[in-house]
């Protein structure tokens, strides 16, 4: 029986190395779990058979005693990430990080602080891309809106003040008028949240990316100082 004291971060890096180690075993062009040979020639290349059967031996268990070490660093970290807390920022609902809420501290196990970091990650950013586009397509649609307006203020005025008689009209009855045009076909801007006026996306971008970084933070001090024993 083997037994190692190893903090969640080591775990981690070992985890990596040894699964490493195991591709990079089973992968070498020498490697066999079973080999052929004649009998009236007893060899496989320059070993004779009791050489080869000791390296088929020492080769199965080298994979063996890797794959028992890395299963029980997986089941440790497992463990500690399932009963290790840790103090990070309360997840906030879309509304609230609209409003500006600040996020409280709450204690949640290192497993659930992970599964978060995903979820803003995959979900939160793929979501905010999303507003993104459409504030990106209201403004086009703005644009064009604008550009209709427009038109219709000048063929509004065309009406009013035909072009072969407006000389007999007065400056400022064409300004007052187009003033009037502009206000009936203002384009207006329709957000009940006050995304625009309250730069939310923007804000609601800084606040997840800051919420990654907090718990980043909070797990790499977390997993440095957690230790953690094993055995296999």
């Amino acid at each position: 029986m083997t037994k190692e004291t190893l903090t969640i971060a080591q775990i981690i890096a070992e985890c990596k190395s040894t699964q490493n180690k195991i591709f990079t075993t089973i992968g070498d062009k020498d490697f066999r779990l079973v080999e052929y040979y004649i009998k009236a020639k007893p060899y496989v290349g320059a070993r004779n058979i009791t050489e080869e059967e000791e390296r088929i031996t020492s080769d199965a268990d080298k994979i063996s005693d890797l794959m028992l070490r890395f299963d029980a660093l997986t089941k440790a970290r497992i463990k500690a990430n399932a009963e290790t807390m840790v103090k990070v920022p309360e997840q906030l609902s879309l509304k609230d990080l609209f409003a500006g809420k600040e996020a409280k501290e709450e204690e949640i196990s290192i497993a659930e602080a992970i599964n978060r970091k995903k979820y803003y990650i995959n979900f939160m950013k793929s979501i905010i891309a999303n507003f993104e586009r459409q504030l990106s397509n209201a403004s086009s649609r703005k644009g064009q809106l604008e550009y209709e307006a427009a038109n219709l203020v000048n063929h509004d005025l065309d009406q009013q003040f035909p072009r072969d008689v407006q000389k007999n009209w007065s400056t400022d009855a064409q300004k007052k008028a187009r003033e009037e045009l502009e206000k009936k076909y203002e384009v207006v801007r329709l957000d009940p949240k006050n995304i625009i006026a309250n730069d939310s996306i923007n804000k609601l971008k800084t606040s997840v990316m800051d919420y990654i970084d907090k718990i980043d933070t909070t797990l790499s001090i977390i997993n440095a100082k957690t230790e953690v024993t094993i055995e296999y």
